[in-house]
């Protein structure tokens, strides 16, 4: 192993390994594992971001984040939907559902953007986004169902 000098460069080498990983799962049609694994991170990440952001604070951008991560884990049912029929991945469906709970209950509220420029040609202005939110009932629930379904997957036998 080289030394690695700063934040940037572990950055690059997590993300090059993770990549790598992928690939390899993808090319050998590995696609349960792959499903698999992304759950173990994603629940992984949140616990750690969720433990150690004790306090609730509905203005905190981590607070936030943590609410947007809804749409993550969404797309990541919807992607173990597909291979329900798996044993493997009907487990994990079901281990997830406080988490799905609670991000069932989060008001998506959609807010405009004001159209200073009008369009030009053939060009598009999209306008409005959304935000998620989370209140300091929905985040200590969150956090608590994030910890049992981190615990309850690293308590498993593989």
């Amino acid at each position: 192993f080289k030394e690695i000098d700063s934040k940037d460069s572990l950055l690059k080498v997590t993300n090059d390994t993770y990549y790598d990983i992928v690939k390899f799962l993808e090319e050998n049609e590995r696609n349960t594992s792959l499903s698999l694994i992304s759950v173990g991170g994603w629940v992984e990440s949140l616990y750690i971001v969720t433990t150690l952001q004790q306090k609730y604070d509905e203005n905190n951008r981590i607070i936030q984040l943590i609410a947007d991560q809804k749409n993550i884990f969404e797309n990541l049912i919807l992607s173990l939907e597909q291979r329900s029929s798996e044993a493997s991945i009907s487990e994990i469906l079901e281990q997830l559902k406080p988490i799905k709970t609670v991000y069932d209950e989060l008001e998506v509220i959609k807010i405009e953007s004001p159209i200073s420029d009008k369009p030009s040609g053939n060009q598009i202005i999209v306008g409005g986004t959304t935000k998620i939110v989370m209140t300091e009932e929905q985040f200590n629930k969150l956090k608590e169902s994030i910890a049992l379904v981190r615990n309850n997957l690293a308590e498993a036998t593989v």
